[in-house]
């Protein structure tokens, strides 16, 4: 068990760094756990209902995109210190990708290859939710203070994704398009997903993991419609959960 807190950083406060020259606010959540391999998360409709529906239409392509950043590692140093962000159907599934889930993005503290450990990895899967996965190794590592860009293309058509990331700070990129064979990764399950979720895990009692989430954008290809998650609104209408 655990517990998970988010909480809006406003320029000045205590702890703040801003991402970018906007010094803008954004949202961190921490995860603490109580025993080991404590979870929590953060998680959003992204195409919400109603009144509050997007007019984005997500039968065809569009894109997804965040910026996040961990400031401490000290503790993220074993095989179940993980950070999970992924898209998926159900909203009883947010810990975890699980076989309802789109686009799969991981980063583990240990790994049984040394060359693994903290490297940012995406999942290529079967795309009807049969937990077939192949783990798409970026080249990209997770450092303490570094702001990470993800733009993810989701071709619902397809049932397949791919994605952009940006090491901002050490100018570094991978592009699945350009080093993956077939380039276009398999979503996890066979259904489109309507949450995105930015989990964690922490492995041992009492430590916690917090990342920082920043520049939320969703928008279709090409884009006239834009969907930005702007963190007032986002942390209003985010759920924070726990597992017990």
């Amino acid at each position: 068990g655990g517990a998970c807190n988010a909480a809006l950083m406003v320029s000045g406060a205590d702890g703040y760094t801003a991402f970018d020259e906007d010094n803008d606010n954004y949202l961190t959540y921490t995860t603490t756990s109580s025993s080991t391999g404590g979870k929590g998360s953060v998680y959003r409709d992204y195409m919400g209902t109603g009144e509050n529906a997007s007019d984005i239409d997500f039968t065809q392509d569009y894109t997804i995109a965040f910026s996040v950043r961990v400031d401490d590692l000290s503790t993220f140093t074993a095989t179940t210190d993980e950070i999970s962000i992924f898209g998926d159907a159900s909203a009883n599934n947010i810990y975890n990708p699980g076989l309802t889930s789109t686009f799969v993005i991981k980063v583990l503290g240990s790994h049984a290859d040394p060359t693994r450990a903290l490297e940012w990895y995406f999942f290529d899967s079967d795309r009807n939710g049969q937990n077939i996965n192949v783990g798409v190794r970026s080249g990209i590592y997770l450092v303490a203070g570094h702001v990470y860009d993800f733009e993810i293309e989701m071709h619902p058509g397809a049932k397949g994704y791919s994605v952009v990331l940006t090491d901002r700070t050490a100018d570094l990129s991978y592009s699945s398009d350009e080093s993956y064979e077939p380039d276009d990764l398999g979503w996890r399950g066979a259904e489109h997903g309507k949450y995105v979720s930015f989990a964690s895990r922490a492995s041992a009692a009492n430590e916690s993991v917090t990342v920082a989430i920043d520049n939320i954008r969703i928008s279709q290809i090409p884009e006239p419609g834009i969907l930005v998650m702007g963190f007032g609104l986002l942390l209003a209408g985010l759920v924070v959960r726990r597992r017990r």
